[in-house]
């Protein structure tokens, strides 16, 4: 019974790490435009422009509890041709 409760908070825990942007990327995939992310994101940092349409960096900076930057959260976002989100990958920078 303990390691069953054990692993519900575990995994509890470990939902509640995943961010907002990585939330939002998740229901975006598949059907979000680069208008639709830039609308919510603004532009991206870096754009490249690749056979299959373009890749997108976003970093975000994350702060302690003073305001300081302590880490950076960020983001590459793979669009096809017709300009729709089809995958993503987050790094830390």
């Amino acid at each position: 019974m303990w390691l069953l409760a054990s692993l519900i908070s575990l995994s509890l825990f470990l939902n509640g790490c995943t961010s907002g942007n990585a939330q939002f990327l998740k229901e975006a995939t598949g059907h979000m435009t680069q208008e639709g992310i830039t609308s919510k994101w603004g532009s991206p940092h870096e754009k490249n422009v690749i056979d299959t349409g373009e890749i997108w960096t976003y970093n975000f900076p994350r702060f302690d509890s003073m305001e300081h930057p302590v880490t950076c959260e960020g983001y590459k976002l793979r669009f096809d041709k017709e300009r729709v989100l089809r995958d993503w990958s987050e790094f830390y920078c």
